[in-house]
């Protein structure tokens, strides 16, 4: 993008507020922001924790927000996902709650969404020893976790037909095409 999508503005609000406002919609124990730049989020008054392995992507956040918690169960939502419906993190939720699992993770057209999941603690040290071993890419971590629930797209799709939740806003063609779309 050029810039810290993070805090591009999408009708309104940047885009990191319309992630915090779907999960404050879920009344959690707390919210993190894994950010290495938290000057830029000191106006939104969370608590924020850096990342432990600084420049490994996704995985890096996930270790960090695993490691900082004070709960057990780490709900992750990426910064770049201003369309998720409470609906689908209910329905992960309760998920986790019937299961014994490391990662709750909902699958589209099969492929693992791992930054939109729930991650529990017993899988920080194997999510470790993969960063330790240059093992970055999040899909090869959660196949190597014991226990992963994928919760398949016909369990979800009702909720959200169009997909909208897996949204990433990576180019500035996605984030063109985001503001044409009404929420």
């Amino acid at each position: 993008m050029g810039q810290n999508k993070a805090l591009l503005t999408l009708h309104g609000k940047s885009l990191i507020q319309h992630v915090l406002t779907t999960a404050e919609a879920l009344n959690p124990a707390e919210i993190l922001i894994v950010t290495n730049t938290p000057d830029s989020y000191a106006h939104l008054d969370y608590r924020m924790i850096a990342d432990i392995h600084v420049g490994h992507g996704a995985i890096s956040g996930i270790m960090s927000a695993l490691s900082h918690s004070k709960t057990d169960h780490v709900l992750v939502i990426a910064c770049d996902m201003p369309f998720v419906k409470t609906e689908l993190l209910h329905l992960l939720i309760n998920q986790a709650k019937s299961d014994i699992y490391q990662v709750i993770v909902p699958t589209v057209a099969g492929y693992p969404q791992g930054v939109l999941a729930i991650y529990h603690k017993s899988s920080l040290a194997r999510i470790n020893q993969a960063i330790e071993a240059g093992q970055y890419k999040l899909k090869e971590v959660l196949e190597s976790l014991e226990s992963v629930v994928y919760v398949d797209e016909s369990l979800w799709q009702a909720i959200d037909p169009h997909r909208l939740s897996f949204t990433n806003l990576n180019t500035p063609a996605d984030f063109d095409s985001a503001n044409k779309q009404s929420t």
